[in-house]
């Protein structure tokens, strides 16, 4: 390339990039929503109305070694208050939800159902010849799938009558695809014998296996937008076979996507509306992926207990935390934990402001979602949150380092509860605020 040629080149490839708005998004933020009654959260639940049920694992008074007892417990707050809802002895417990709300439940060789919210429960079949029953999952024709010792089984008829799937071993997940396919992941239980993940495109009569996992246990798996499968399963004994598998063709073929993991014990896996996968490491907290696994970084900002036994997502694409503890005896008490919505903060203009500038929002009042203006002469760190009224910090949208721009933040406050908040704008010795009215 001759020099004019280079310098059109330089020119252009200037114009390109300087017309390039980046925006600027903040790490989530968590917010422990509540403490339930038990002192390990092992699942989460979610119906259409937004109530959370969980699984938790707790002692009586009188502690002895291995005494532990499970219950339901039910939020309809969002998690800031748990009530009992159910209580099986010690047997431990998992939970599904259909479309029409109505709550199943599996123990010791038994399967219930409630269909008022937890308030009464009805036997469905206690007939099973199964022990422990490890996981319920509903497909998108409302057949419902049990994973057990020794044997898994199907329901069509909402959990009176059980066919016998010809799957080996217990089944610790079952996930469906738009495309009628559906995996499940097994265990056997023995360190020894292989984990499996087993694909049947015939609702269940017909099995083949597409993944041999050594020296692991546990499964978790989740699908994203794309039809991609990602399934996350722990090593024993610091083993390097476990962490992230993910396939893009159905599960015929898998990669290791671990890079940026502190260790290869997931223990749980799921994946938002944008297609960013969480995944939890019990005693490191929550790492998430935004390139389809390609890179890992941390998220534990506001996540004051690193104990993560499991991760939920509700329809509204929330991320929800349960901690609790691997001690028998046990010491300190579980925790639920939300997500806030992650933040986007986008320059609208290449203009240099000459003073740091904290505008009204717009609307205000407002019921879902405002937007922010603000601006930052030089380039300089800047923090960006939201509190009550009570002067508590409820969101931090942003804290960073921002270059010399006019920017804008657009705050969703669903979450929260009607009333005054205000956002302060904070930059060295700069500091201002505004008064926002939220109506929902």
């Amino acid at each position: 390339m001759n020099l004019g040629g280079f310098i059109k080149y330089f020119l252009i490839s200037l114009a390109i990039l300087f017309s390039i708005k980046p925006a600027y998004s903040n790490d989530i933020i968590w917010q422990q929503s509540g403490s339930p009654q038990g002192l390990r959260v092992e699942s989460f639940s979610f119906n259409s109305k937004g109530d959370i049920f969980i699984t938790t694992w707790w002692y009586p008074d009188e502690v002895v070694f291995d005494g532990a007892l499970y219950r339901i417990e039910c939020s309809t707050d969002n998690g800031s208050v748990w009530t009992s809802v159910l209580e099986t002895g010690g047997f431990s417990v998992c939970t599904a939800i259909n479309k029409e709300g109505h709550i199943f439940t599996g123990t010791f060789g038994k399967v219930q159902r409630s269909i008022d919210n937890g308030e009464t429960w009805e036997i469905t079949n206690d007939e099973l010849p199964v022990s422990f029953i490890h996981i319920l999952a509903i497909s998108p024709e409302g057949h419902i799938y049990l994973g057990a010792n020794p044997e898994n089984y199907r329901s069509t008829d909402g959990g009176y009558n059980w066919t016998k799937l010809d799957l080996e071993y217990q089944a610790k997940t079952f996930i469906f695809k738009e495309d009628g396919y559906i995996f499940a992941g097994v265990n056997p239980g023995n360190s020894s014998i292989p984990q499996y993940i087993y694909r049947t495109a015939d609702n269940g009569e017909t099995w083949e296996q597409v993944l041999c996992a050594d020296k692991t246990f546990g499964w978790s798996m989740a699908v994203n937008n794309k039809g991609d499968v990602f399934a996350g399963t722990s090593g024993y004994d610091g083993s390097t076979q476990g962490g992230v598998y993910h396939s893009t063709d159905n599960g015929n073929t898998w990669i290791k996507v671990n890079n940026g993991l502190p260790n290869f014990n997931v223990n749980s896996l799921v994946i938002d509306s944008n297609d960013h996968i969480f995944a939890s490491i019990y005693g490191s907290g929550v790492y998430r992926s935004i390139d389809n696994g390609g890179n890992w970084s941390e998220v534990n900002n506001g996540l004051s207990d690193l104990r993560v036994k499991c991760l939920g997502i509700n329809p509204e694409s929330n991320i929800f935390v349960g901690t609790g503890t691997n001690e028998k005896p046990p010491s300190e008490g579980g925790h639920v934990f939300i997500s806030n919505t992650t933040t986007s903060v986008d320059q609208i203009d290449s203009q240099i402001p000459d003073n740091f500038t904290l505008e009204q929002n717009y609307p205000n009042p407002f019921n879902s979602t405002t937007t922010i203006k603000f601006s930052i002469p030089y380039t300089n760190y800047v923090s960006l949150k939201i509190y009550n009224i009570l002067g508590q910090e409820i969101s931090t949208l942003f804290s960073g380092k921002f270059p010399s721009e006019n920017y804008e933040v657009h705050w969703n406050a669903h979450n929260l509860s009607g009333g005054i908040y205000f956002c302060r704008l904070q930059s060295g010795s700069f500091t201002k605020s505004i008064k926002m009215v939220f109506l929902p």
